[in-house]
């Protein structure tokens, strides 16, 4: 598993991966001005098209890594990444894992 520390650019619209590699928590901080919606999926595959479902992080809002993958998404099941989309113009977030 590679460990990941960095800030990461997301482009509006796109879904990007922002994890490295299989997590099971992660630290995730938008240090954007616009919403970002986090969205973990089962292996390196992005969440569907237009799929707006996830958790919606408001400017200099974010989810902890005491907050496992399975407590913050029981309805997807072996949630192994996670994506982040920016809607409203070009993002940034923050993730740390293991």
């Amino acid at each position: 598993m590679a460990a990941k520390n960095t800030n990461v650019s997301l482009p509006m619209g796109d879904w990007t991966e922002i994890t490295d590699s299989d997590v099971s928590a992660a630290t995730v901080d938008n240090v954007g001005l616009a919403e970002v919606i986090i969205m973990a999926t089962v292996g390196a595959v992005a969440p569907i098209e237009g799929d707006n479902d996830g958790i919606r992080l408001a400017s200099k809002m974010g989810i902890k890594s005491s907050d496992t993958l399975a407590d913050l998404y029981p309805g997807v099941s072996g949630a192994t990444r996670i994506y982040a989309l920016c809607r409203s113009g070009d993002g940034e977030v923050f993730i740390s894992h293991a």
